[in-house]
């Protein structure tokens, strides 16, 4: 029948991690929002327009809750898997940190 219930923020950020992983390990917030829905299933509640932003669906707001939330605790930026910079995402363990580093 499908999921019952809405997607929660640590499933989006595993989400999150993964596209990030193929895209190399770092990506503009905006691009990760456009894409990720290829990378989690989401339900008619999930995609329902946000009452706070009419212009985004409501899992969108998870997403930049990983941002908003970084210092709380059980965040993927806290538990330092991601890492925050100003407009974008990256992984602590980049696919390419090999290559440079």
């Amino acid at each position: 029948m499908g999921q019952s219930t809405r997607v929660r923020e640590n499933e989006i950020a595993n989400a999150v991690k993964t596209y990030l992983w193929e895209v190399g390990g770092s990506a503009p917030i905006g691009q990760i929002r456009q894409k990720l829905g290829h990378y989690i299933e989401l339900n008619d509640q999930d995609r329902a327009r946000s009452t706070t932003r009419p212009s985004e669906e409501v899992w969108e707001q998870l997403v930049r809750n990983i941002v908003c939330h970084r210092e709380s605790e059980g965040n993927a930026v806290k538990n330092g898997d991601l890492i925050y910079k100003p407009g974008r995402l990256e992984l602590k363990d980049s696919p390419q940190s090999d290559l440079f580093g």
